[in-house]
């Protein structure tokens, strides 16, 4: 008698992604199996290569944190189907809002069964505001350099829309408009989380002029977990705090443009509402960062 079907996801070891990356292919595979009333199973942990340098202890903890995601039932009586990240993510970004959502609510609820205790320890009478911000540097490896700098806070292409300074307008215009939304005499904390050096982040720093706190390439699971139980969550265009907005209960905010569909309590801020640009602007800066772009793409082919 055949065995019944059950999910999983077989992540490959000589890939370069990311530990969101990675770990999304987790949660989509998940979500998949979700959906359709079946088990999912995790496999036995595989090294993959990522972000930096991480040692194999670093990657066992990141790998064994997202344990909820694992079915109670016995593996062994399943035939296990792997779902790769393409199949699952075309699948759940092609279903209603309302179905996303009820997935999206599934992963939560998994996460914070398994997490109770930790989050309840973690949460006090201070707002967190977690801001995560893309950094040029050796502790975020751009893998495709055609496509990805526009994303970081530090690159800049001479743009109006994508560089240093505007990227300290934006976000720090977005911490503040979250500081008018929570009572005045409320303790508030905000943090950014990144890489780099910290030379990158002085004008952000004086335009935000709160009770700031900068942390610089540390372990990105502890980030992870802080950007996941943080109040307010500002995405960057990362798979990093993509996956945090996933786990995440609470309001969230990204910037416009990015890849993936987002969560229906993702505020997804437009540029020229923050920087008061005109459309002849956005048009402008779109057709010369395509440009740039494509140009970088033939450099890379040797074309």
């Amino acid at each position: 008698m055949d065995k019944p079907i059950a999910y999983t996801f077989f992540p490959d070891k000589n890939h370069c992604e990311g530990f969101g990356s990675i770990f999304q292919s987790e949660v989509f595979a998940f979500m998949y199996a979700k959906y359709h009333h079946k088990p999912y199973f995790r496999t036995k942990f595989k090294l993959y290569n990522g972000h930096g340098n991480t040692d194999q202890q670093n990657e066992k903890e990141q790998y064994h944190f997202f344990d909820f995601l694992n079915s109670s039932l016995s593996q062994t009586d399943f035939k296990l189907v792997n779902i790769n990240f393409n199949e699952s993510y075309k699948f759940i970004s092609n279903l209603t809002s309302i179905q996303r959502d009820s997935l999206i609510n599934t992963v939560r609820e998994a996460y914070i069964n398994s997490k109770e205790k930790v989050i309840n320890q973690q949460k006090d009478k201070e707002y967190k505001i977690a801001l995560h911000l893309r950094s040029f540097s050796n502790g975020d490896v751009m893998f495709s350099l055609d496509s990805l700098p526009w994303q970081c806070f530090n690159y800049d292409y001479g743009l109006k829309f994508n560089n240093p300074k505007f990227y300290s307008i934006f976000y720090s215009d977005i911490v503040h408009l979250i500081l008018k939304s929570i009572p005045e005499e409320a303790d508030k904390k905000v943090t950014i989380y990144s890489t780099g050096n910290i030379s990158s982040f002085e004008d952000i720093k004086n335009r935000i002029n709160s009770n700031l706190e900068i942390k610089l390439n540390n372990n990105v699971l502890d980030d992870f977990i802080e950007l996941v139980n943080s109040d307010y969550l500002i995405l960057a265009q990362s798979s990093l705090s993509y996956l945090a907005s996933i786990l995440h209960v609470g309001p969230k905010y990204i910037r416009e443009g990015f890849r993936h569909f987002t969560t229906s309590d993702t505020v997804i801020i437009k540029d020229n509402i923050i920087a008061n640009f005109s459309e002849f602007d956005r048009i402008h800066d779109a057709i010369k960062l395509f440009y740039l772009r494509t140009i970088n793409y033939f450099k890379k082919k040797g074309i």
